[in-house]
């Protein structure tokens, strides 16, 4: 190199070319990348916005699921009122069903007029007035102080006892008469 002439600090072309020779495979594998990158990208965005699509589809199954669980447990209240309902009766009770038959039995029965068990007649009457159940439950109330006294006694229809003591047999009509006689025994005992 002469003298008064300095380097020069850029390289020629030839050095140029040289680096560039040698960084051009690397350019073009980096492109390469670079175009893949891109793709790939693209690929992602395309995949995003198809989430998205089945991230909707899959928040409105979601909510129609909540309406549908409400509407299950609406409807298994009702079951369960239905259920508790069902073992209730939903008509109005007219009587027993024996009632009813032994009613139409004793109806039927009345028609035919009295009939006979073995050497028994059978008859059957009418419902009791109010006074004549009066006076049989108080004489059914005076049954305990015959047994007490050894007595036998029958109630007989409508309201009338009979009794026997000692071979003695007496009928009464009205529950104070028998009371006032059992007293009387009782006085002499």
């Amino acid at each position: 190199m002469p003298r008064g002439k300095t380097a020069s600090k850029t390289p020629g072309k030839p050095a140029c070319q040289l680096i560039f020779s040698k960084a051009l495979p690397a350019m073009v594998a980096l492109t390469a990348e670079t175009r893949y990158m891109r793709l790939d990208i693209g690929g992602f965005h395309s995949q995003i916005s198809g989430l998205d699509q089945r991230v909707a589809t899959v928040e409105t199954q979601v909510a129609s699921w909540t309406d549908r669980d409400q509407e299950l447990l609406h409807l298994c209240s009702k079951l369960v009122d239905l259920e508790d309902r069902s073992h209730r009766k939903m008509f109005a009770s007219l009587g027993s069903r024996k009632a009813l038959k032994a009613r139409q039995m004793l109806q039927a029965a009345r028609m035919q007029g009295p009939f006979r068990s073995g050497t028994l007649e059978i008859r059957l009457s009418a419902d009791f007035s109010k006074e004549t159940a009066e006076r049989k439950k108080a004489f059914l109330s005076l049954r305990t102080r015959l047994c007490h006294l050894d007595m036998k006694f029958g109630l007989f229809k409508p309201a009338r006892m009979w009794i026997t003591k000692n071979g003695e047999s007496r009928n009464f009509y009205d529950p104070e008469d028998l009371r006032t006689f059992l007293e009387g025994l009782q006085d002499q005992t």
